[in-house]
């Protein structure tokens, strides 16, 4: 967590064929991820903001290139700060 309304993500990129990275939210108690955003494919990192206060969410990010879309990542879990 960064702050009570922000949470960093960073990833590790291990291809350079990919054109864009997906990343998806999902808040706490989890049922359903949304996506949230798309950023270049040589992205490592995003910061998601406007959060609320306490809360938990986790996160999964996917990669696209020609052949289509990668596998998810593990999910990471933060709590943003009071």
């Amino acid at each position: 967590a960064l702050s009570s309304s922000g949470i960093g993500l960073v990833w590790t990129n291990r291809s350079s064929t990919q054109t864009l990275v997906a990343i998806e939210r999902c808040a706490s108690p989890c049922s359903r991820f949304t996506e949230i955003a798309r950023v270049a494919g040589s992205a490592t990192s995003f910061t998601d903001s406007g959060l609320a206060a306490r809360k938990s969410y986790s996160y999964r990010v996917r990669a696209q290139n020609s052949a289509g879309w990668s596998p998810y990542s593990a999910t990471a879990t933060a709590r943003t700060t009071r």
